[in-house]
């Protein structure tokens, strides 16, 4: 009778603790990225009444006698199968479609140092900083482009987009540059080294092809005169001023001023110190700039641009960059001066056993020694899943399936209830037997 109470009183207790699981799961049917949990009973120790006999020739083998004393909870497994993908349209919304989890920190306030965590929830806002974070303000990190004031296109100065043979600008011994020629052209036999043309030529829809590709021509003899009713004018370029804006290092360096991680990760941000251009009042461009030599290259004007302009401007200012999105690799992308320039990508985190990772509320996991050690990858490598944007991952819970436990469970705790009731009735009939 007593081991058939203990029995009964150990299934309550266990009972109410796959009950209260339930409980969490389907409180959780709604929270973006949760993993459902399950629970496991094992029996507890048997007490051997007979042990088993092996067969003795004479006599046939017998199995051993054991009476139960109840169960106990074996383990709560969580469940990181993927789930499906709700829509949002919120650009900060995302969802790694695979294996994988976000890495987000938040600073120790003992050590100083940033902790990391793992997530699968994907519900991300941009702070007052411009920082990338959760709703509980942790921080997303992946690897970052240091994006800095810079050239974007050194413009030119305004040239003559060819020269004339009849103006003698092209004496004896000159190259006249690849395409050259424009229709209307005229050109006398014998003008180039090697006798070219053999016959007068005149520049047509169909010659110029032939005439403008290939290796420069050297003039060898007086240049060809063309009328002016029948030679085009001389086209121009006009001038382009430099355009200045925000260009991205060439590769990950963390943000000015702070020291990437051990796995090179630093926060993601997409607020940035503008450099504050002066500008012209009227053309609204920059001013103030040197004027482009005649014959220098765009690097060589860059350079200048750098060391006599903008090495020497102090004044900033905290701009936003608009048109945030994430591509399936994780690459963050603004637009920077009507371009869509990449910042940085999202880090994604991966165990060798996930069902190993601890809890630790506010939807974030933290390694543990049975997880194992994370290895910080990117999404589409290592095995980690893309990244969808505009949406979040949904729970796993599967409803139908946590109302069935709940019946099975609610039955079991129904039963052992009645072994209580029953021993409690056998045991009051035991102490009666002395009256």
């Amino acid at each position: 009778m007593m081991r058939s109470l203990y029995s009964g009183i150990s299934g309550l207790r266990n009972h109410q603790t796959r009950m209260d699981v339930i409980g969490n799961n389907i409180a959780n049917v709604n929270t973006a990225g949760y993993k459902t949990s399950r629970v496991i009973f094992q029996d507890i120790f048997s007490q051997n009444v007979s042990a088993g006999m092996a067969n003795q020739q004479d006599i046939g083998g017998t199995n051993p006698m054991q009476i139960g004393l109840g169960i106990r909870l074996s383990t709560v497994d969580v469940i990181h199968t993927r789930a499906a993908f709700g829509r949002t349209d919120k650009e900060t919304d995302m969802m790694v479609n695979g294996d994988g989890y976000f890495i987000v920190a938040q600073k120790n306030p003992e050590t100083g140092e940033f902790e990391s965590f793992y997530t699968r929830a994907g519900n991300f806002d941009i702070d007052n900083e411009g920082y990338l974070v959760t709703s509980q303000g942790y921080y997303v990190l992946g690897r970052t482009f240091d994006l800095q004031m810079g050239v974007v296109d050194p413009g030119n100065l305004q040239t003559d987009r060819r020269r004339s043979l009849d103006a003698g600008e092209f004496g004896p011994g000159d190259e006249v540059p690849a395409n050259f020629f424009r229709i209307g052209d005229r050109i006398l036999a014998g003008t180039f080294t090697g006798g070219e043309p053999a016959a007068d030529v005149e520049i047509n829809e169909v010659n110029i092809a032939a005439w403008n590709n290939g290796l420069p021509r050297t003039v060898a003899a007086a240049p060809a005169s063309w009328p002016e009713t029948v030679r085009p004018q001389v086209n121009l370029i006009p001038e382009r001023k430099p355009i200045f804006g925000l260009v991205a290092s060439e590769e990950y360096i963390g943000l000015e001023g702070e020291t990437p991680d051990q796995n090179g990760l630093t926060r993601i941000r997409v607020t940035v110190p503008l450099t504050v251009l002066p500008q012209d009042p009227v053309t609204r461009l920059p001013t103030g700039y040197p004027d482009r030599i005649l014959g220098e290259t765009d690097a060589q004007y860059i350079e200048r641009l750098y060391t006599d302009y903008l090495d020497v401007l102090t004044d900033k200012e905290e701009v936003g960059l608009p048109g945030f999105s994430v591509a399936d690799n994780g690459d963050i992308s603004v637009i920077v001066g009507n371009r869509k320039v990449v910042i940085g990508r999202l880090a994604v985190g991966m165990f060798a056993n996930p069902s190993g990772l601890e809890k630790a509320g506010n939807s974030l996991y933290r390694e543990s020694a049975s997880s194992g050690p994370v290895v910080v990858t990117e999404a589409l490598r290592d095995g980690a899943g893309e990244i969808n944007g505009g949406g979040l991952e949904m729970s796993n819970v599967d409803l139908a399936n946590e109302f069935t436990d709940m019946i099975v469970t609610q039955r079991g705790f129904q039963a052992n209830s009645r072994i209580i009731t029953v021993s409690d009735t056998l045991l009051e009939e035991l102490v009666n037997l002395k009256r």
